[in-house]
């Protein structure tokens, strides 16, 4: 036995047989809320009730493209998008929201970067939030982005150097090769500033030092030397 509402107002009891047909005719006849037009193969429901042309025309903003779609851990079709700047976004008939959304995960899978899920931390185990994630550097020319993420239930953040299918290395400051580099990529960076005391990388001008600028300019120096290598 199942109930259907119709227009949220009149209320039908029927057996378990007759919902079933009744749910196939709804789900054959379904169209866009917007455009009020069939679904097709080129068109399908990317959101609850909402076609890709109309999905496409309400992000506009974004200019997303189109990317080969992925079942998620359910076996839920999962429909990307590819933003200009190589950031994918993700969206799911199951989602009542019309609203495109960044996935880092997705976004460093696509392009054959490697994520961590967890650093080891004074011989202690923190896990990383995958939702709270920056990645600094070029995704479409670069082999190796800096990616930074805050630790679960907390303000703590690490930073990892994830190099294109290779390693992910964490970022230590303090210490070892990484420190080097991080280091050689600071003093490059604060050697930009003019006569004005502005700071520079590439086409950003900025009158303090940011840290986002420096791990910009670490993943250029070290995709220099990992595309030698490789």
């Amino acid at each position: 036995m199942h109930s259907i509402t119709l227009d949220e107002q009149d209320t039908f009891v029927v057996a378990d047989t007759v919902f079933e047909k009744v749910q196939k005719l709804l789900i054959q006849h379904r169209i866009c809320r917007v455009c009020e037009k069939s679904y097709t193969e080129e068109s399908p429901m990317i959101a609850a009730n909402l076609c890709l042309e109309c999905f496409l025309r309400e992000n506009s903003s974004v200019h997303l493209t189109v990317v080969p779609t992925v079942p998620d851990e359910n076996g839920v079709t999962v429909y990307r998008f590819l933003d200009p700047e190589g950031y994918i976004y993700t969206c799911s008939p199951a989602s009542e929201s019309s609203e495109a959304y960044e996935s880092i995960s997705l976004t460093l899978a696509y392009w054959g970067f490697p994520d961590v899920a967890s650093v080891e931390l004074e011989g202690k185990p923190v896990e990383l939030d995958p939702t709270d994630a920056t990645i600094y550097g070029d995704l479409k020319t670069n082999s190796v982005v800096v990616v930074s993420k805050r630790k679960k239930a907390g303000r703590l953040e690490v930073s990892f150097l994830s190099y294109k299918n290779g390693p992910c290395v964490y970022l230590d400051k303090a210490k070892g090769y990484t420190r080097k580099v991080w280091r050689e990529a600071e003093s490059q960076y604060l050697a930009t500033k003019d006569a004005r005391g502005r700071y520079h990388y590439k086409e950003r001008v900025s009158r303090q030092p940011f840290q986002s600028d420096i791990y910009c300019l670490l993943s250029d120096n070290e995709s220099a030397k990992y595309d030698q290598k490789t």
